[in-house]
Protein backbone atom coordinates (compact mmCIF):
# COMPACT_ATOMS: atom_id res chain seq x y z
CA UNK A 1 0.00 0.00 0.00
CA UNK A 2 1.18 3.75 -1.07
CA UNK A 3 0.40 6.03 1.38
CA UNK A 4 0.24 10.04 0.47
CA UNK A 5 2.00 12.39 2.45
CA UNK A 6 0.12 15.45 2.49
CA UNK A 7 1.58 18.34 3.29
CA UNK A 8 -0.01 21.45 4.67
CA UNK A 9 1.33 24.83 3.41
CA UNK A 10 -0.02 28.01 6.36
CA UNK A 11 -0.30 31.40 4.85
CA UNK A 12 -0.67 34.60 7.36
CA UNK A 13 -1.71 37.30 5.70
CA UNK A 14 -0.99 40.96 7.03
CA UNK A 15 -3.89 42.93 5.83
CA UNK A 16 -2.70 46.64 5.86
CA UNK A 17 -5.00 49.97 5.09
CA UNK A 18 -4.57 50.62 1.65
CA UNK A 19 -3.04 53.69 1.90
CA UNK A 20 -0.23 52.38 4.03
CA UNK A 21 2.84 49.80 3.08
CA UNK A 22 4.10 48.78 6.61
CA UNK A 23 7.62 48.41 5.17
CA UNK A 24 7.95 52.08 4.60
CA UNK A 25 7.36 53.65 8.28
CA UNK A 26 5.27 55.97 6.84
CA UNK A 27 3.05 58.15 9.25
CA UNK A 28 -0.44 59.10 8.78
CA UNK A 29 -3.19 61.70 10.41
CA UNK A 30 -6.17 60.75 11.81
CA UNK A 31 -8.93 63.85 11.97
CA UNK A 32 -10.28 64.24 15.49
CA UNK A 33 -13.83 65.53 16.19
CA UNK A 34 -15.02 66.32 19.80
CA UNK A 35 -18.53 67.46 20.69
CA UNK A 36 -18.19 69.51 24.09
CA UNK A 37 -21.02 69.85 26.62
CA UNK A 38 -22.76 73.18 25.75
CA UNK A 39 -23.16 73.89 29.32
CA UNK A 40 -19.35 73.27 30.53
CA UNK A 41 -18.55 72.65 33.93
CA UNK A 42 -20.92 74.33 36.64
CA UNK A 43 -19.92 76.81 39.18
CA UNK A 44 -19.50 75.94 42.59
CA UNK A 45 -20.19 77.46 46.28
CA UNK A 46 -16.70 77.76 48.06
CA UNK A 47 -18.05 79.64 51.59
CA UNK A 48 -21.35 81.21 52.87
CA UNK A 49 -21.99 82.68 55.74
CA UNK A 50 -25.07 85.17 57.18
CA UNK A 51 -24.76 88.35 59.20
CA UNK A 52 -27.41 90.52 61.23
CA UNK A 53 -27.96 94.03 61.01
CA UNK A 54 -28.32 95.66 64.81
CA UNK A 55 -31.27 97.85 64.21
CA UNK A 56 -30.11 100.07 67.32
CA UNK A 57 -26.40 100.82 65.17
CA UNK A 58 -26.80 99.31 61.42
CA UNK A 59 -23.79 97.44 62.10
CA UNK A 60 -23.24 94.15 61.24
CA UNK A 61 -22.63 91.80 63.85
CA UNK A 62 -23.40 88.30 65.30
CA UNK A 63 -25.07 89.53 68.44
CA UNK A 64 -23.94 86.13 70.57
CA UNK A 65 -20.52 85.54 69.56
CA UNK A 66 -20.07 82.61 72.17
CA UNK A 67 -21.98 80.46 69.83
CA UNK A 68 -21.42 79.30 66.75
CA UNK A 69 -23.08 80.31 63.71
CA UNK A 70 -24.89 84.14 63.94
CA UNK A 71 -27.15 84.87 66.11
CA UNK A 72 -30.06 87.74 65.99
CA UNK A 73 -32.55 89.68 67.56
CA UNK A 74 -36.26 90.33 66.11
CA UNK A 75 -37.41 93.80 65.68
CA UNK A 76 -40.60 94.30 67.95
CA UNK A 77 -43.63 94.62 66.39
CA UNK A 78 -41.42 94.72 62.71
CA UNK A 79 -39.02 93.45 60.60
CA UNK A 80 -35.20 92.51 61.13
CA UNK A 81 -32.46 91.94 58.74
CA UNK A 82 -30.09 89.27 57.97
CA UNK A 83 -27.69 89.23 54.84
CA UNK A 84 -26.11 85.83 53.58
CA UNK A 85 -22.78 86.02 51.83
CA UNK A 86 -21.79 83.72 48.77
CA UNK A 87 -18.24 83.44 47.63
CA UNK A 88 -18.89 81.44 43.87
CA UNK A 89 -15.87 80.25 41.47
CA UNK A 90 -16.23 78.79 37.99
CA UNK A 91 -14.11 76.12 36.44
CA UNK A 92 -14.49 77.63 33.15
CA UNK A 93 -13.58 81.07 34.75
CA UNK A 94 -15.25 83.78 36.82
CA UNK A 95 -16.28 85.16 33.15
CA UNK A 96 -18.59 82.46 32.92
CA UNK A 97 -20.75 84.14 35.81
CA UNK A 98 -21.29 87.41 34.05
CA UNK A 99 -24.83 86.32 33.30
CA UNK A 100 -25.27 83.75 36.15
CA UNK A 101 -26.93 84.15 39.29
CA UNK A 102 -27.01 83.28 42.44
CA UNK A 103 -29.89 82.22 44.60
CA UNK A 104 -30.69 81.79 48.27
CA UNK A 105 -33.50 79.32 49.66
CA UNK A 106 -34.78 79.89 52.95
CA UNK A 107 -36.60 77.41 55.40
CA UNK A 108 -38.14 78.14 59.04
CA UNK A 109 -36.75 76.39 62.20
CA UNK A 110 -37.62 72.70 62.79
CA UNK A 111 -37.35 73.11 66.66
CA UNK A 112 -39.55 75.83 69.27
CA UNK A 113 -43.06 76.48 67.04
CA UNK A 114 -41.16 76.44 63.84
CA UNK A 115 -41.79 73.15 61.52
CA UNK A 116 -39.32 73.65 58.76
CA UNK A 117 -41.10 74.65 56.10
CA UNK A 118 -39.94 76.53 52.78
CA UNK A 119 -39.96 80.29 53.55
CA UNK A 120 -39.18 82.15 50.52
CA UNK A 121 -36.55 82.04 47.84
CA UNK A 122 -33.80 85.67 47.15
CA UNK A 123 -32.15 86.27 43.94
CA UNK A 124 -28.68 87.60 45.38
CA UNK A 125 -26.92 90.58 44.00
CA UNK A 126 -22.72 90.42 43.20
CA UNK A 127 -20.95 92.68 45.35
CA UNK A 128 -17.40 91.68 44.06
CA UNK A 129 -15.15 94.49 44.71
CA UNK A 130 -14.55 96.87 41.18
CA UNK A 131 -11.46 96.75 39.19
CA UNK A 132 -8.76 98.91 38.68
CA UNK A 133 -7.25 100.20 35.73
CA UNK A 134 -4.99 97.31 35.61
CA UNK A 135 -7.82 95.04 36.04
CA UNK A 136 -6.97 94.26 39.72
CA UNK A 137 -10.12 93.80 42.18
CA UNK A 138 -9.78 97.24 44.46
CA UNK A 139 -10.34 94.93 47.55
CA UNK A 140 -9.66 98.07 49.69
CA UNK A 141 -13.38 99.55 48.67
CA UNK A 142 -16.80 99.61 50.65
CA UNK A 143 -18.86 96.99 49.16
CA UNK A 144 -21.54 96.65 51.27
CA UNK A 145 -22.99 98.77 54.17
CA UNK A 146 -19.25 100.58 54.32
CA UNK A 147 -17.33 96.82 54.44
CA UNK A 148 -14.92 96.05 52.76
CA UNK A 149 -14.59 91.88 51.34
CA UNK A 150 -11.97 91.30 53.99
CA UNK A 151 -14.08 93.33 57.33
CA UNK A 152 -17.17 90.90 55.71
CA UNK A 153 -14.57 87.53 55.79
CA UNK A 154 -13.43 87.89 59.19
CA UNK A 155 -16.56 88.49 60.26
CA UNK A 156 -17.40 85.11 59.27
CA UNK A 157 -14.15 83.77 61.64
CA UNK A 158 -15.41 85.15 64.35
CA UNK A 159 -19.14 83.92 63.90
CA UNK A 160 -16.96 80.28 63.75
CA UNK A 161 -18.38 79.49 59.71
CA UNK A 162 -15.17 78.86 58.85
CA UNK A 163 -10.96 79.51 59.78
CA UNK A 164 -8.53 82.16 59.35
CA UNK A 165 -6.82 79.95 56.56
CA UNK A 166 -9.64 79.57 54.88
CA UNK A 167 -10.57 83.02 55.20
CA UNK A 168 -6.85 84.16 53.98
CA UNK A 169 -7.70 82.00 50.76
CA UNK A 170 -11.15 83.91 49.85
CA UNK A 171 -9.67 87.03 50.01
CA UNK A 172 -7.21 86.05 48.10
CA UNK A 173 -8.83 84.27 45.20
CA UNK A 174 -11.20 87.67 44.88
CA UNK A 175 -8.17 89.46 45.00
CA UNK A 176 -6.67 87.58 42.25
CA UNK A 177 -10.28 87.99 40.14
CA UNK A 178 -10.99 83.85 40.19
CA UNK A 179 -13.88 84.29 42.82
CA UNK A 180 -17.22 86.71 43.27
CA UNK A 181 -18.61 87.29 46.14
CA UNK A 182 -22.49 87.80 46.54
CA UNK A 183 -25.10 89.35 48.84
CA UNK A 184 -28.85 88.08 49.68
CA UNK A 185 -31.35 90.05 52.17
CA UNK A 186 -33.07 87.90 54.45
CA UNK A 187 -35.90 89.72 55.91
CA UNK A 188 -37.18 88.22 59.49
CA UNK A 189 -40.39 89.40 61.06
CA UNK A 190 -41.16 89.57 64.70
CA UNK A 191 -43.86 87.28 64.14
CA UNK A 192 -41.94 84.40 62.28
CA UNK A 193 -40.86 81.29 64.28
CA UNK A 194 -37.63 81.38 66.61
CA UNK A 195 -34.36 78.91 66.47
CA UNK A 196 -31.93 77.72 63.79
CA UNK A 197 -33.26 78.73 60.15
CA UNK A 198 -31.25 76.56 57.54
CA UNK A 199 -30.23 78.62 54.39
CA UNK A 200 -29.52 76.90 50.78
CA UNK A 201 -27.16 79.03 48.50
CA UNK A 202 -27.18 78.03 44.91
CA UNK A 203 -25.35 79.25 41.44
CA UNK A 204 -25.71 78.96 37.54
CA UNK A 205 -23.52 80.05 35.36
CA UNK A 206 -23.45 81.85 31.52
CA UNK A 207 -25.26 78.78 29.93
CA UNK A 208 -27.61 77.76 32.60
CA UNK A 209 -24.86 75.01 34.55
CA UNK A 210 -25.90 74.75 37.96
CA UNK A 211 -24.02 74.22 41.01
CA UNK A 212 -24.47 71.79 43.73
CA UNK A 213 -26.35 73.39 47.08
CA UNK A 214 -24.43 75.38 50.04
CA UNK A 215 -26.35 74.86 53.12
CA UNK A 216 -25.59 76.65 56.51
CA UNK A 217 -27.78 78.07 59.32
CA UNK A 218 -28.07 81.25 61.45
CA UNK A 219 -30.30 81.92 64.62
CA UNK A 220 -33.01 84.36 65.18
CA UNK A 221 -33.20 84.52 69.07
CA UNK A 222 -36.21 84.24 71.36
CA UNK A 223 -37.94 87.72 72.22
CA UNK A 224 -40.18 88.61 75.03
CA UNK A 225 -42.01 91.72 73.77
CA UNK A 226 -46.00 93.02 73.85
CA UNK A 227 -48.02 95.93 74.19
CA UNK A 228 -51.45 97.04 76.12
CA UNK A 229 -53.28 99.90 75.71
CA UNK A 230 -54.27 100.76 79.15
CA UNK A 231 -52.22 101.32 82.57
CA UNK A 232 -55.58 102.00 84.60
CA UNK A 233 -59.16 100.23 85.03
CA UNK A 234 -62.15 102.59 86.04
CA UNK A 235 -65.00 101.28 87.57
CA UNK A 236 -67.93 103.46 87.66
CA UNK A 237 -71.49 103.26 89.29
CA UNK A 238 -70.28 100.59 91.12
CA UNK A 239 -73.45 98.88 93.61
CA UNK A 240 -72.31 96.86 96.53
CA UNK A 241 -72.72 93.50 96.56
CA UNK A 242 -72.82 93.59 92.76
CA UNK A 243 -70.20 92.86 89.51
CA UNK A 244 -69.05 95.59 87.79
CA UNK A 245 -67.34 94.91 84.74
CA UNK A 246 -64.78 96.65 82.26
CA UNK A 247 -64.82 94.99 79.44
CA UNK A 248 -61.51 94.90 77.19
CA UNK A 249 -61.52 95.03 73.14
CA UNK A 250 -59.03 94.06 70.45
CA UNK A 251 -58.26 97.69 69.60
CA UNK A 252 -55.09 98.80 70.56
CA UNK A 253 -56.48 102.48 70.46
CA UNK A 254 -59.26 102.33 72.95
CA UNK A 255 -57.39 102.92 76.87
CA UNK A 256 -60.54 102.60 78.04
CA UNK A 257 -61.28 98.53 76.95
CA UNK A 258 -58.49 96.64 77.95
CA UNK A 259 -56.15 94.94 74.48
CA UNK A 260 -52.64 93.59 74.32
CA UNK A 261 -50.79 92.46 71.58
CA UNK A 262 -47.89 89.85 71.35
CA UNK A 263 -44.90 91.50 69.36
CA UNK A 264 -42.87 88.86 70.15
CA UNK A 265 -41.81 85.68 68.58
CA UNK A 266 -42.78 83.36 71.90
CA UNK A 267 -46.24 83.06 72.75
CA UNK A 268 -47.27 84.79 76.24
CA UNK A 269 -48.16 83.33 79.46
CA UNK A 270 -49.83 85.82 81.94
CA UNK A 271 -50.37 85.54 85.25
CA UNK A 272 -52.04 87.70 87.79
CA UNK A 273 -51.71 89.02 91.46
CA UNK A 274 -53.99 91.55 93.20
CA UNK A 275 -53.34 93.99 96.77
CA UNK A 276 -56.68 94.73 98.92
CA UNK A 277 -58.48 97.31 97.92
CA UNK A 278 -58.82 100.12 99.95
CA UNK A 279 -61.61 102.66 101.01
CA UNK A 280 -61.35 106.58 100.98
CA UNK A 281 -63.65 106.32 104.39
CA UNK A 282 -62.12 107.25 107.79
CA UNK A 283 -61.03 104.81 108.70
CA UNK A 284 -60.35 103.17 105.59
CA UNK A 285 -62.18 99.65 105.23
CA UNK A 286 -60.07 97.01 103.38
CA UNK A 287 -61.88 94.21 101.35
CA UNK A 288 -59.47 90.99 99.66
CA UNK A 289 -60.25 88.33 97.05
CA UNK A 290 -62.81 91.56 94.84
CA UNK A 291 -61.13 91.50 91.74
CA UNK A 292 -61.84 88.75 88.85
CA UNK A 293 -60.29 88.82 84.66
CA UNK A 294 -60.84 86.82 82.14
CA UNK A 295 -57.80 86.31 79.40
CA UNK A 296 -58.47 83.90 76.05
CA UNK A 297 -61.69 82.24 77.83
CA UNK A 298 -60.58 81.16 80.89
CA UNK A 299 -61.73 83.03 84.24
CA UNK A 300 -59.39 83.55 87.18
CA UNK A 301 -61.85 84.42 90.19
CA UNK A 302 -60.74 85.93 92.30
CA UNK A 303 -57.44 87.24 91.35
CA UNK A 304 -55.40 86.10 94.49
CA UNK A 305 -53.22 88.40 97.03
CA UNK A 306 -50.23 86.60 97.72
CA UNK A 307 -49.47 84.74 94.87
CA UNK A 308 -49.24 84.42 90.80
CA UNK A 309 -52.71 82.98 89.06
CA UNK A 310 -51.41 81.16 86.27
CA UNK A 311 -53.89 81.16 82.79
CA UNK A 312 -53.31 78.36 80.62
CA UNK A 313 -53.53 79.33 77.95
CA UNK A 314 -51.26 81.56 75.81
CA UNK A 315 -51.42 84.66 73.47
CA UNK A 316 -49.66 83.47 70.59
CA UNK A 317 -47.48 85.88 68.34
CA UNK A 318 -48.77 88.48 66.11
CA UNK A 319 -51.99 88.25 68.21
CA UNK A 320 -54.36 90.82 69.51
CA UNK A 321 -56.98 90.20 72.15
CA UNK A 322 -58.90 91.45 75.35
CA UNK A 323 -58.49 91.45 78.89
CA UNK A 324 -61.58 91.62 80.71
CA UNK A 325 -61.74 93.00 84.67
CA UNK A 326 -64.52 92.33 87.11
CA UNK A 327 -64.79 94.15 90.89
CA UNK A 328 -67.30 93.34 93.37
CA UNK A 329 -67.51 94.58 97.01
CA UNK A 330 -69.05 92.68 99.24
CA UNK A 331 -72.52 93.50 101.35
CA UNK A 332 -71.96 95.60 103.92
CA UNK A 333 -69.21 97.81 102.27
CA UNK A 334 -69.23 101.16 102.72
CA UNK A 335 -70.16 103.38 99.81
CA UNK A 336 -67.01 104.95 99.13
CA UNK A 337 -64.15 105.27 96.72
CA UNK A 338 -61.45 102.56 96.62
CA UNK A 339 -58.02 102.30 95.54
CA UNK A 340 -55.90 99.38 94.46
CA UNK A 341 -53.45 97.46 92.33
CA UNK A 342 -54.00 94.27 89.97
CA UNK A 343 -49.98 93.26 88.90
CA UNK A 344 -49.79 91.32 85.48
CA UNK A 345 -46.88 89.09 84.63
CA UNK A 346 -46.12 88.30 80.82
CA UNK A 347 -43.69 85.54 80.34
CA UNK A 348 -42.46 84.07 77.53
CA UNK A 349 -43.13 80.11 76.51
CA UNK A 350 -39.87 79.24 75.28
CA UNK A 351 -38.36 75.20 73.52
CA UNK A 352 -35.04 75.71 73.49
CA UNK A 353 -33.36 74.77 70.14
CA UNK A 354 -30.37 72.52 69.85
CA UNK A 355 -27.64 74.29 67.92
CA UNK A 356 -27.23 72.48 64.61
CA UNK A 357 -24.22 69.95 63.70
CA UNK A 358 -22.75 70.66 61.90
CA UNK A 359 -23.52 74.45 61.17
CA UNK A 360 -22.45 74.86 57.96
CA UNK A 361 -21.31 72.96 54.91
CA UNK A 362 -17.49 72.63 54.73
CA UNK A 363 -16.20 75.86 52.43
CA UNK A 364 -14.97 74.13 48.86
CA UNK A 365 -11.69 75.95 47.75
CA UNK A 366 -11.00 73.60 44.99
CA UNK A 367 -13.95 72.38 42.76
CA UNK A 368 -15.78 69.14 43.76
Amino acid sequence: MKKLAIGVLVFVALLLPANAIAATGDQISVSVVAHTDALGMPPWIKAKWELWEDPSTNELTDVDPTKPGTQGDIVPGGDTYFYAFIVVSDPNGISDLSNGNVYVDVYHPTCGWGDGTFKYQVHAVNITPPLDSFGVPMMDVPVFKGYTVKELIDMAVAAGYFNRTVADELIHEISQAEAKIYVAELVISYHQPYGWYRVEAWATDNNGATSEKFTNFFEVRPMLAWATDFDSVEFNNVKVGAKAVVGGDFDMSTPNKPTVRNLGNTPIKLSAMASEVVSSTNPPKTFDGVFDMRFLDQVIDPIPSTEWATFMNTLPPCNTTKIDFSFMLPLGAPAADYTGTIYLLFEPVIDYCETPTPITDPPQLTSP
